[in-house]
C-alpha cells in the first residue's frame, strides 16, 4: 500500500529536509572558513544530537550522559585544533553560522531518521528508509545548489576539461556508492543502538583516522592535538562503560521484576 501524502509530510518530509539542510549549509560553509574551523565548529552536532534525543524521548536524561557529551565536545576540539595560517578566512560570521546550522540539522535529522525506523511501518529497515527520504532531500539539495552556485558552474567546470567526462562521472559515482553504503550502514546501526552511539561512533572513526595519518603520513600533531586524542579516546571508553552499566540495571531490573511476578 502507498504512504499517503499526509503521513509523507509529517513524517518523511521532515527528515530529508533536515538532511538537505546539514548536508547543504556544511556544503557551503567551506566558502567562507577554513576547515580546520568548520571540523571544531561540527563538533557541537553531538550537543544537538543529546538534545534532539532527549526532546524526542530516544534518550533518558542522565547527567554523566551530558557530561561525556560535553568533555567529548572540547576534547574533539582540541584534536583537531590547528594553528591558523594567513589564508584562512577564520572568523566569517557567515560561514561560522552556517556550520552551526548544518550541525542543528545533523542532530535534528538523527533523531527523526531514528523515530522513522521505530515508529514508521513504511520505514522499519535501512533501505525502506533511504527509498522514502532520498526523493525529497535530492529535490531539496538540486533546488539549493541552483540557488546558491546555479547550473553554468556545473556544466562549465574546468574538471570537464582536466579529467574527461567519463572520468568525472566516474568521480562523482564513486563516492556517491561509498555514501550510500555509509548511510545504510549508518542506518542499520539506528535500528539496534540510541541515536547518540552513533555520533560516538563517528568521532571514533576521526580519531582511528588522525592516528594514523599521523603515523603513514607523518601529519605533524600538537600537544593539544595529542592531549585531545587521548582525552577522546578516554571519554569514548567511559561512554561505552556507561552504556553497560545501564544496560545492566535494565537487564537486572527486568529479571528481578519477572521474578515477583511469579511468586505473584
Amino acid at each position: 500500500m502507498p504512504i499517503g501524502p499526509a503521513l509523507y509530510a509529517s513524517q518523511i518530509l521532515p527528515c530529508s529536509l533536515a538532511l538537505a539542510g546539514d548536508i547543504g549549509l556544511s556544503n557551503v560553509s567551506f566558502k567562507f572558513i577554513s576547515l580546520s574551523l568548520y571540523t571544531m565548529l561540527k563538533t557541537s552536532s553531538l550537543v544537538f544530537v543529546l538534545l534532539f534525543g532527549l526532546l524526542f524521548r530516544l534518550e533518558k536524561f542522565h547527567i554523566r550522559l551530558v557530561l561525556i557529551v560535553v568533555v567529548m565536545s572540547g576534547s574533539v576540539m582540541m584534536m583537531v585544533k590547528k594553528p591558523p595560517t594567513a589564508s584562512d578566512q577564520n572568523y566569517n560570521p557567515l560561514g561560522i553560522l552556517m556550520v552551526l546550522a548544518a550541525a542543528m540539522m545533523s542532530g535534528l535529522r538523527w533523531a527523526f531518521t531514528q523515530l522513522l525506523l521505530k515508529h514508521n511501518e513504511y520505514t522499519r529497515n535501512s533501505i525502506s528508509t533511504i527509498f522514502f527520504v532520498s526523493p525529497a532531500m535530492c529535490g531539496a539539495l538540486l533546488v539549493f545548489g541552483f540557488l546558491i552556485e546555479g547550473w553554468s558552474n556545473f556544466t562549465q567546470s574546468q574538471i570537464w576539461d582536466d579529467k574527461g567526462v567519463a572520468t568525472t562521472i566516474m568521480l562523482m559515482i564513486f563516492p556517491g556508492f561509498l555514501a550510500f553504503m555509509m548511510t545504510l550502514c549508518e542506518f542499520k546501526l539506528l535500528t539496534v543502538a540510541q541515536v547518540i552511539t552513533l555520533s560516538i561512533a563517528g568521532i571514533g572513526k576521526e580519531v582511528l583516522t588522525i592516528a594514523l595519518s599521523s603515523v603513514i603520513f607523518g601529519d605533524t600533531l600538537s600537544l593539544i592535538n595529542c592531549l585531545g586524542l587521548v582525552l577522546t579516546f578516554v571519554t569514548i571508553l567511559w561512554y561505552n562503560y556507561f552504556r553497560y552499566h545501564e544496560n545492566h540495571n535494565e537487564y537486572t531490573k527486568l529479571e528481578t521484576d519477572e521474578v515477583e511476578l511469579r511468586k505473584l
